[in-house]
């Protein structure tokens, strides 16, 4: 009887060691692919990271562009106002000089 006993508590034995070898198995593979994930996971966000600086270096260039072509409007603008004007003086001028020089023409004895 202790031998048929003893067979039995083996045969238990070997059962749950094998079990315990397929559960320490599965363990092993669970955390393999929890490293894996972590791993993944770890390139993604260092993807993500690399590709919002080039999304932040690319907008300060487009700012940058932008700000330099409304400063060329800007100065193109300045410009056209500042020729506007000297042609508007220059224009007075002229019609000044051609009333007064009309005016001598046509009065030349009572201006001198």
């Amino acid at each position: 009887m202790d031998a048929l006993i003893k067979k039995e508590v083996e045969l238990a034995l070997k059962t749950v060691s094998k079990q315990f070898e397929i559960k320490e198995t599965e363990i092993l593979k669970d955390l393999e692919q929890q490293k894996e994930i972590v791993k993944i996971r770890n390139e993604q966000t260092q993807k993500y990271a690399l590709l919002k600086t080039e999304e932040y270096k690319e907008k300060k260039e487009w700012i940058k562009k932008y700000e330099q072509e409304v400063e060329k409007k800007d100065q193109w603008i300045s410009n056209f106002y500042t020729i506007k004007i000297y042609l508007i003086v220059s224009i007075i001028f002229l019609v000044f000089s051609i009333v007064i020089l009309t005016l001598i023409l046509i009065f030349p004895s009572s201006i001198f």
